[in-house]
């Protein structure tokens, strides 16, 4: 069996959705996958987060089980695609809330980093109304931070949708 960087040599969506096929059905590759998504090792770190946010989509009671680990090596992570990669996979799971503190603070972190990028910023925010449907006495903290980050934010859609995730969480 190839392994992920063999797959990922070139950036393609199509060998990308193979190596999400091959993670689906081997847990030797998913595993290998898995480690290079959580790496700096461009480019094909990000080609692997891309693909492991495919298998999350598709199938994920696979990459469900793998939260913790990601959650635990994610702030090390330096690549924006790779890290808007796994915003989106967070984003895609339907997670018990109640272990996952430290996304709740990586999700803050992204609000307040000021070379972070719009696009990571929005899933962010989105991820924090799943934490505030679930945990209404985060609210006021959530919106806290949201109104302090916003003036850092770059674009005017950044702050469109900070603006709406405010409206939301005032309801």
């Amino acid at each position: 069996m190839p392994s992920p960087k063999d797959i990922l040599h070139r950036s393609s969506k199509k060998l990308a959705l193979q190596a999400a096929q091959l993670a689906s059905t081997s847990a030797e590759f998913r595993e290998e996958l898995l480690t290079l998504a959580l790496r700096n090792e461009m480019p094909f770190s990000s080609r692997a987060a891309w693909a492991l946010l495919s298998v999350a989509e598709q199938r994920p009671d696979l990459v469900l089980p793998s939260i913790n680990l990601i959650l635990d090596k994610v702030d090390a992570i330096e690549n924006h695609t790779q890290i808007s990669s796994l915003l989106r996979l967070f984003d895609a799971l339907d997670m018990d809330l109640d272990e996952c503190g430290k996304l709740f603070d990586f999700c803050i972190h992204m609000l307040r980093v000021p070379l972070e990028r719009e696009y990571s910023r929005a899933i962010a925010m989105n991820i924090l109304l799943k934490f505030a449907k679930s945990y209404p006495d985060l609210i006021p903290e959530i919106k806290e931070q949201i109104t302090i980050a916003m003036p850092n934010f770059n674009a005017n859609h950044a702050k469109r949708k900070a603006a709406a995730v405010l409206k939301l969480l005032s309801r």
